[in-house]
């Protein structure tokens, strides 16, 4: 019963709309923290009255538990660093851990990077554009920009 709670919360996080971003990637964090030894650093550096939607907002929280979720099941990091920016013209998300790495160009063939296309489709699906880089042994860096409308 607490999985299946647990799992309907992930898909639609109701701290998201009730409590906001912050709140929910806050949750996130803990989780995360409760299941990983993992130093974690995560930032939101956001001006005021930022114009994020709900459709925004998710994107961003799906994002970022994609992330944390990949740092923990298959980066072996001992460190990961998110930044989140969000001024009126646009939201940027910054991610970098010192995990294993990954052969990016495999990327299409490897079923445990599907993850990765799934945040991309995200990005892409509210206009913006996600980049990875990442060798094996050499950790990963994911930049997501999201011009707001």
């Amino acid at each position: 019963m607490f999985n299946m709670r647990e799992t309907c919360q992930e898909l639609a996080p109701p701290l998201l709309s009730e409590m906001g971003l912050e709140q929910a990637l806050q949750d996130l964090v803990e989780k995360f923290k409760l299941r990983s030894n993992s130093k974690l650093n995560i930032k939101i550096v956001e001006s005021p009255n930022p114009l994020l939607n709900n459709d925004y907002k998710l994107v961003i929280y799906r994002i970022v538990q994609e992330l944390l979720n990949n740092a923990n099941k298959h980066a072996k990091a001992t460190e990961v660093t998110i930044l989140i920016q969000i001024n009126d013209k646009n939201l940027k998300l910054s991610y970098q851990d010192n995990g294993v790495g990954t052969d990016l160009s495999l990327i299409s063939t490897d079923r445990k990077k599907i993850g990765l296309v799934g945040m991309a489709g995200r990005v892409h699906s509210v206009g913006g554009h996600m980049k990875f880089n990442s060798e094996p042994n050499k950790g990963m860096i994911v930049q997501a920009e999201i011009p707001l409308k």
